[in-house]
């Protein structure tokens, strides 16, 4: 073989064997996130910096429907996941109406009154807000009322009129003194009921409307937030407020459910360790367990029984 042919076959071998490079696709500029989202919903820029702040940089699917439809002065039924955002999708609203009150006349309003459960759903959304408000104007404060402390320690911070108060609804009821005094009711703008579901199974309807009988129909909006809105539901907030002046929002997910919920009433303490101890022992409850107690006391109790 010539060195002429040597020469082609190797230029040939080393045509075959060098990798042919894809060509380079210009990177698929994405959409920037940026607190322009929520400006669009018209929120506060000193909110929409605490929200980024927070990493909170775009609302929502269910934010954005509950966000407006509030802002736009609307009674909200909403049924959504949990893990949807629902949250926030009250607090902004009843932040972004702060920040406009308090700068409007400067004056300290008790604005918003937040219903929930349990005690730990108190602290968890007073800890939401309580995260955003370092950078809004000052005066937008929180007040937590649960039975975690005493009712005078709680009379003392409802004394410079919290600008949103989250509470369960007995632990808000032991306070009908300050409930009634005439600056609630033309003050108050939104009674929120988180975990509607679940609050029916716990305190029933009456200590809601007892609240709500406080509160002015005609200047305040109410807000059901809801894993499901099943009748009794629906029928409470109808007791409230006509039907025909809810607005109903619904975000549902398209994949498998990932929190399966279940409740079992029981008549007093020494049912509700029955109860748990039939659960293990019978092997009712898979993996792991996840307890939450009313107090330290309670949680050694606990310990100390499941031990024996």
């Amino acid at each position: 073989m010539s060195s002429a042919d040597e020469s082609s076959e190797s230029s040939t071998a080393e045509e075959v064997e060098s990798p042919v490079e894809a060509p380079v696709e210009a990177p698929v500029e994405e959409k920037p996130v940026d607190v322009g989202s929520w400006a669009e919903l018209g929120i506060d820029p000193r909110l929409v910096k605490a929200l980024k702040h927070s990493d909170l940089d775009y609302p929502l699917p269910i934010q954005q429907e509950m966000v407006g439809h509030a802002l736009d002065g609307k009674n909200i039924l909403c049924r959504a996941e949990t893990g949807s955002g629902k949250t926030l999708g009250y607090v902004v609203p009843i932040l972004q109406r702060a920040v406009a009150m308090q700068s409007a006349d400067g004056e300290s309003s008790t604005q918003a009154i937040v219903l929930v459960p349990t005690r730990e759903l108190c602290f968890q959304v007073g800890h939401i807000v309580s995260t955003l408000i370092p950078r809004l104007t000052e005066g937008v404060t929180v007040v937590q009322l649960s039975g975690a402390t005493t009712k005078a320690a709680e009379e003392v911070s409802l004394a410079d009129n919290p600008t949103i108060i989250v509470a369960t609804p007995t632990s808000l009821l032991r306070h009908s003194a300050y409930l009634g005094q005439d600056h609630i009711a033309r003050s108050v703008r939104m009674l929120v009921v988180d975990e509607a579901d679940l609050l029916l199974t716990t305190v029933r309807e009456q200590p809601i409307q007892a609240v709500w009988q406080f509160l002015s129909a005609q200047t305040c909006k109410c807000v059901f937030v809801s894993a499901t809105l099943e009748e009794n539901v629906i029928s409470l907030a109808h007791s409230l407020l006509p039907s025909d002046e809810w607005q109903t929002v619904e975000i549902s997910s398209d994949g498998p459910p990932v929190l399966t919920q279940h409740v079992i009433p029981v008549k007093d303490a020494a049912e509700r360790w029955l109860v748990l101890y039939g659960l293990l022992r019978l092997g009712l409850v898979k993996g792991r367990v996840l307890g939450f107690a009313n107090s330290v006391d309670e949680a050694y109790a606990v310990k100390l029984f499941l031990h024996r």
